[in-house]
């Protein structure tokens, strides 16, 4: 009786300790800024299309995830999955994205597949960190599912972002 009371323990932990990965990025964007919680986007292809974007997720990842952001995976096969990617910039549609507290502004960009320990990595840098994003969402992706326009204010070299001022890089959302 001990055993399976333990068993049963031990199952419930794991399930605890893992994710809820939403499709409805608009609800998890919602929720998200409502617990002060950063939003982890991941976009892939397909049902197991997580699998691909995200190879060796570990089970400290994980937890961190549960415990500490709103998941969403976006399939870019879908109408909306493909609007999502291109209000992302996400080209070939693989990628992830990670917000600070705020679900408004990006803290981590990377298209195309990431390994376990690099977004273990970036998770733990959102969570523990206090710093803030240098790329300020001026749109939302949920405003193009619901018929806005994507612009952009944001310009290489305008920026207060170390990175865009020397000409190192490109703003993402």
């Amino acid at each position: 009786m001990f055993a399976h009371v333990f068993l049963a323990l031990v199952s419930i932990g794991q399930v605890v300790n893992a994710p809820v990965w939403q499709a409805d990025y608009s609800a998890a964007r919602s929720q998200a800024i409502a617990q002060k919680k950063p939003l982890a986007v991941v976009l892939g292809t397909g049902a197991n299309g997580m699998d691909k974007v995200v190879v060796g997720l570990d089970k400290e990842t994980q937890k961190r995830l549960a415990n500490d952001f709103v998941c969403v995976y976006i399939d870019t096969s879908s109408p909306n999955g493909k609007l999502l990617a291109t209000a992302f910039e996400i080209v070939g549609g693989q990628g992830v994205v990670l917000s600070d507290r705020s679900a408004k502004s990006q803290a981590f960009w990377k298209q195309g597949t990431i390994t376990g320990q690099e977004f273990a990595q970036q998770v733990q840098s959102v969570t523990t960190t206090s710093r803030t994003s240098f790329y300020p969402a001026d749109a939302s992706a949920a405003t193009i599912l619901t018929g806005g326009t994507l612009g952009t204010t944001f310009q290489e070299g305008s920026s207060y972002c170390p990175n865009c001022q020397n000409g190192g890089g490109r703003f993402r959302r």
